[in-house]
């Protein structure tokens, strides 16, 4: 039986069918949460999320990126 592809969650499950990943580049986690790339070094370097250098790239650790997503506040229209 052939599985489905999924679409990124910024809450957290599979992308494109991987097995989640500990840590991701920029421009997945841009793409994963729908956070710009400047957007992204900002919270890096106020320390709200956490990365890690891999040579030149930059790694995000997907769970405290996950925690910043969850503390932001709730859209409420009116």
């Amino acid at each position: 039986m052939r599985q489905e592809k999924r679409s990124p969650d910024p809450m957290g499950s599979e992308l494109d069918g991987e097995a989640e990943q500990v840590a991701l580049p920029i421009p997945k986690t841009g793409k994963k949460y729908g956070w710009s790339r400047t957007y992204i070094y900002e919270q890096l370097k106020s320390g709200r999320i956490k990365g890690k250098k891999a040579g030149r790239r930059t790694l995000v650790d997907d769970a405290s990126a996950r925690a910043h997503w969850q503390s932001l506040p709730d859209f409420k229209a009116g």
